[in-house]
């Protein structure tokens, strides 16, 4: 019952907010540097995080050195979470819109005879209702383990912390397997 709950509760669906919000708060906040504001770009994506994904408020007391500081840590946390957010978007993508699709797939499609669960349209619809429901709890462990990544990359670079090797080589990671993986299903669509 815990791991329904924790699937799909509260917690998952302000990580599908935070996920659906962080490529436009992230160019933005690049913007905002631009425009010689790091200071309100790093509270745009301070407000952001905190509220979707619980980033305690930024530690006022002087930073140790080794840690990202200002501008840098704003733009830094801007370039390194944009390729994030995208991926995080399209998973939002496959969630939402992709669902309802499949759901009512018997309602869009004219020729089911080529369609997985075919020649019939009962057949294809079940199937693609079956597989978008199965999807489900997969995508959102997907978009909570990227929120996650992302959170934590925030704790580092908009709150003063140390970013970790391994929270690096896992957002390098991440962007490269989403973008190997939508590559193969754009030539699947």
């Amino acid at each position: 019952m815990d791991l329904l709950r924790r699937t799909f509760g509260a917690d998952s669906w302000r990580r599908v907010g935070y996920a659906t919000v962080s490529a436009p708060v992230g160019l933005a906040a690049l913007a905002l540097v631009a425009a010689g504001r790091p200071g309100r770009a790093a509270a745009l994506q301070r407000a952001a995080v905190a509220r979707l994904l619980g980033l305690p408020p930024a530690d006022r007391r002087p930073r140790a050195a080794g840690r990202w500081t200002g501008p840098v840590g704003t733009v830094g946390y801007a370039v390194l979470s944009v390729p994030l957010a995208l991926l995080g978007l399209w998973l939002v993508a496959m969630l939402v819109p992709n669902t309802v699709r499949n759901l009512a797939y018997g309602l869009f499609v004219d020729e089911p005879g080529t369609a997985w669960g075919g020649p019939s349209r009962a057949g294809a619809w079940a199937v693609h209702a079956a597989g978008a429901l199965a999807l489900v709890p997969v995508l959102l462990w997907l978009v909570r383990g990227l929120t996650g990544l992302q959170r934590r990359l925030a704790g580092a670079l908009l709150g003063g912390g140390r970013l970790s090797v391994g929270v690096g080589v896992g957002a390098v990671a991440a962007v490269v397997a989403g973008g190997l993986f939508l590559v193969a299903w754009a030539g699947q669509v």
